[in-house]
């Protein structure tokens, strides 16, 4: 084969060899591109939990973004209705209140007030998840719709004791109603409650919320007069170290025939006994909104 002929033969080869890499290097492109993504369960993980995926951290996050201030401002409406032997009128006013914040706060994760009532109604049992971190609007509509439902079906004339479940924050998240009753299980000395004993009379325990109410009122202003700067869980904390002193100014306003036991403080939440001869009362008193009940 002469020169002349040969060059031709090598530049085809060349060529073939050029072609045949070109459709190499494409098919694997193509390989890369069509290969399934192999997804990192643990970073997964990780990030569904730093976002919250239960709706309980979502809800713990959210709430205590809220300053006291705004906490406050945010339970003003319901406190009032807080505690026990208040009527049907006063019920369904405060329905009506939680009605309003829930509308009010739609769309806002965690802003949602839950109603229980299981032990009134079991058909309508309790309505929404307390501080629901998905309150939709359409959500909040449908609750209302129950809420309306269960407004209808309160006796006006009759009692109802109403407890408030809360936040670390100090925001109520929820309500429970029940009926007025006088009939609880006794304590036992050692502060691991069984139960609580009946007052002699319902008068009796009214009276008691009406004077502790107005001693915790007074020394929650005389504390915030002399230390400004100090937060509600400060005042909580004052508090239950002076109901723990034996000459503090709590148990020196009392009777002597006034104990107090299992005092117990959680976020701006304080709780004891106070046993008077042989009933036992269980204390709540919220350092936010200054309330006190008596059961």
């Amino acid at each position: 084969m002469n020169k002349k002929m040969l060059i031709p033969v090598i530049i085809a080869g060349v060529a073939i060899v050029i072609i045949v890499i070109i459709i190499i290097a494409l098919s694997l492109s193509s390989s890369k591109e069509t290969e399934p993504e192999v997804m990192d369960l643990s970073t997964t993980q990780t990030n569904n939990d730093v976002a919250g995926n239960s709706t309980e951290n979502q809800v713990t996050d959210l709430l205590a973004e809220l300053s006291e201030q705004e906490v406050s401002l945010y339970n003003t409406a319901i406190s009032p209705y807080i505690g026990t032997g208040k009527t049907g009128v006063d019920v369904r006013s405060m329905i009506d209140a939680i009605i309003m914040s829930n509308q009010t706060n739609a769309g806002t994760a965690g802003k949602f007030i839950s109603v229980d009532a299981t032990a009134i109604n079991a058909e309508i049992g309790k309505i929404g998840e307390s501080a629901y971190s998905g309150n939709s609007i359409e959500y909040v509509d449908g609750c209302t719709s129950s809420m309306q439902n269960l407004k209808n079906s309160i006796n006006a004339g009759s009692s109802y004791d109403i407890e408030a479940t809360y936040s670390a924050s100090g925001a109520i998240t929820g309500v429970i109603i029940k009926e007025h009753s006088t009939e609880t299980n006794t304590g036992n000395e050692t502060g691991t409650e069984t139960g609580l004993t009946p007052p002699a009379t319902t008068a009796g325990r009214d009276e008691l919320q009406t004077s502790l109410t107005t001693l915790f009122t007074t020394i929650s202003e005389n504390y915030q007069t002399a230390n400004p700067g100090k937060t509600s869980r400060d005042l909580a904390t004052y508090i239950k170290t002076d109901l723990e002193n034996a000459n503090g100014t709590i148990k020196a306003s009392l009777p002597a025939n006034y104990i107090i036991s299992n005092t117990v403080l959680s976020a701006n939440t304080l709780t004891f006994n106070i046993t008077i001869d042989t009933v036992v009362y269980r204390i709540t008193f919220n350092a936010i909104d200054k309330t006190l009940t008596v059961e």
